[in-house]
């Protein structure tokens, strides 16, 4: 038998689900606690307001995604591969929530005042997943597979990369085969576009 999830992440996932399906504003604390299956101030019990379960969905959903992006990654001995299977991972990530994500994340980029110690979280989340994929490059460099280039730069690069897609889908509804696409990025993460 399954261990029942502990009531702070059916919160979260159930904010997640309605915040996505009806933003922020036109969300009631009331509809979150229905979707969890508890009661009203059983969310006050964890949460101080609206905004703060907003603010701890909203990390507790990038955190998500950053664990799912590098899983599979000490399979991979080849940094090639790795930065292959995080684009990947990326990818499989964004199919699987697309439905709800899209909204939810323009919401947050345009509607919220996230505060100052939710932004100073949010940055540092975002470093360390920076500093994560510069290791890779490094590894990359010290192995022969890269030349020698600047690492943050080209960090920068691959992020810029990941949000592309992730625009892509979210704005434009394309669908995008992560296999696919995964094998092109490099190739040309790689290879360049000079003929």
């Amino acid at each position: 038998m399954m261990a029942e999830k502990p009531k702070k992440q059916l919160i979260l996932e159930a904010a997640f689900e309605v915040f996505a399906q009806k933003g922020f504003h036109s969300t009631k604390v009331d509809e979150i606690a229905e979707r969890a299956g508890i009661g009203k101030g059983t969310i006050y019990e964890y949460f101080k307001s609206k905004a703060d379960v907003f603010h701890e969905m909203y990390i507790w959903y990038v955190d998500k995604y950053f664990a799912e992006l590098e899983e599979g990654l000490l399979d991979e001995s080849e940094p090639t591969l790795k930065l292959k299977r995080i684009v990947k991972n990326h990818i499989i990530f964004l199919n699987n929530v697309k439905n709800l994500a899209g909204k939810l994340l323009n919401e947050s980029s345009t509607h919220m005042d996230m505060g100052a110690e939710f932004k100073k979280t949010m940055v540092n989340s975002y470093k360390e997943k920076m500093d994560r994929i510069k290791v890779i490059i490094e590894e990359g460099i010290q192995k022969g597979v890269f030349r020698e280039i600047d690492v943050t730069l080209c960090t920068m690069f691959f992020f810029g990369i990941l949000g592309g897609i992730s625009h892509a889908m979210f704005l434009l509804d394309m669908d995008i085969n992560p296999d696919d696409v995964a094998e092109k990025v490099i190739d040309i993460l790689l290879n360049g576009i000079k003929k």
